[in-house]
């Protein structure tokens, strides 16, 4: 273990401060995927777009989601919500995936009654980038207090096993260290 001075323990948590801020401001000003905000048309699930459609009766009345209820729970755009000829006939919510979800609204024409499935696709066996963690740590060792501030950066994943970078500046009342790391782990 590397002891430092506490003006070197300065620079070093000056250096990992600006190493945390470098990231923080790419991650707000780099260039994102264009999306608008809030609701958006669906993209067609894989293969379905320009899939041949037909027409089909319904036999009993179509049951529908009440418009006030939709846009007071879920800030539906008013698009939507004021327009009369517009009818909301199901909801979902789709959890987080790496691997991005199918879904499919589906009517059973003798009910009338729609219900939306979601299946989640497998993610990529092999990615780049990923999460960025930036924390600080307090607590007590058998040096005394400590305290350490460390950022981590996912690289590359391989399935399960990811390879990242990691930075740590601690220090104690006794004592002060940093740290510059690759991390190698397995998440399951």
């Amino acid at each position: 273990m590397v002891v430092l001075p506490r003006k070197q323990f300065i620079y070093a948590l000056a250096a990992v401060a600006l190493f945390v801020a470098g990231i923080w401001l790419y991650k707000a000003f780099a260039p994102a995927p264009v999306q608008p905000a809030g609701y958006q048309p669906a993209i067609p699930a894989h293969g379905m777009s320009g899939a041949p459609t037909s027409t089909v009766t319904v036999q009993k009345p179509l049951i529908v989601i009440d418009k006030p209820t939709a846009r007071k729970k879920m800030k539906l755009p008013t698009a939507i919500v004021d327009n009369p000829s517009v009818v909301i006939t199901s909801t979902a919510s789709a959890p987080a995936s790496e691997g991005g979800h199918e879904i499919a609204t589906v009517l059973d024409t003798t009910t009338g009654i729609t219900e939306t499935v979601i299946k989640e696709n497998p993610r990529p066996w092999f990615g780049f980038g990923g999460k960025t963690e930036i924390g600080l740590r307090a607590g007590l060792s058998t040096r005394g207090e400590q305290a350490a501030l460390y950022v981590r950066q996912d690289i590359l994943r391989v399935g399960k096993v990811y390879l990242a970078g990691y930075g740590e500046v601690n220090g104690g009342t006794t004592n002060a260290e940093a740290k510059g790391m690759i991390d190698l782990s397995v998440r399951f």
